[in-house]
């Protein structure tokens, strides 16, 4: 998949974060690992529909938090387990997964813990 993905970097959210927003964004970062285990087992089981449902939640949420490559990611899912491609889902998958781990809320987050 694209570079965004292998360089390990954490992943920041490229929306203003004040205060009020910053607890709503913990809250869906602290989410996407066990969303992206939900859409794995899915895979998993080759319930491509399913997969194609939640990638596309996945891709408004991450939108809408200010996550493009997490979205773009699943967009690229949701087509590809619409179109039937299980080899190309196993791959969207391990990325998505991959991609939802770097994911943080924000820089004060490392010092707060």
């Amino acid at each position: 998949m694209g570079e965004h993905e292998s360089t390990g970097k954490p992943l920041y959210s490229t929306l203003d974060n004040g205060p009020r927003f910053a607890r709503v964004l913990a809250t869906f970062v602290a989410d996407l690992p066990a969303m992206a285990a939900e859409i794995e087992r899915h895979a998993g089981a080759s319930d491509l529909d399913r997969v194609a449902k939640l990638a596309h939640r996945m891709k408004g949420s991450a939108g809408g938090y200010g996550f493009p490559d997490i979205m773009e990611l699943a967009t690229a899912l949701e087509g590809d387990a619409r179109a039937g491609d299980v080899v190309l889902v196993a791959r969207g998958v391990e990325s998505l997964r991959t991609l939802c781990a770097r994911a943080r809320a924000g820089a004060e987050e490392a010092t707060l813990s």
